[in-house]
């Protein structure tokens, strides 16, 4: 994990993505599933791939409340952020508002999701 978050401050997704994918559940679940959530933000943060991303981060939501782990992972809130932020990234602005209407919704004080929501809004 730490190999792919310093890809990604490289601004190296792919490289990202490859540590990623290596990620398994020896240790704990909630790891590959972080890996899923991390595979989705380096794409959105790429602005590449944006439909994967959406899918990526469907899927990880789905697999969230089946999944035992001491983790904190990123919950819904998170979730309908970066998907905001993907549908952003294809151009599709309403569908990215309702989104970030939702994550707002969910966790009132989550500024970057109501900063992302003011910006597109205005």
């Amino acid at each position: 994990m730490q190999l792919a978050v310093m890809a990604m401050q490289k601004n190296d997704y792919l490289k990202a993505d490859e540590y990623l994918l290596q990620i398994t559940a020896a240790e704990d679940a909630g790891w590959p599933l972080l890996a899923q959530y991390q595979r989705a933000k380096a794409r959105i943060l790429a602005k590449q791939d944006s439909g994967v991303a959406i899918n990526l981060l469907k899927d990880y939501q789905k697999s969230l409340p089946d999944v035992q782990t001491e983790m904190n992972l990123p919950d819904d809130s998170a979730i309908f952020w970066r998907m905001a932020l993907a549908y952003e990234n294809q151009g599709d602005v309403e569908q990215a508002i309702k989104l970030l209407q939702q994550s707002v919704k969910l966790n009132k004080e989550f500024e970057q999701a109501a900063h992302d929501l003011d910006r597109l809004t205005d």
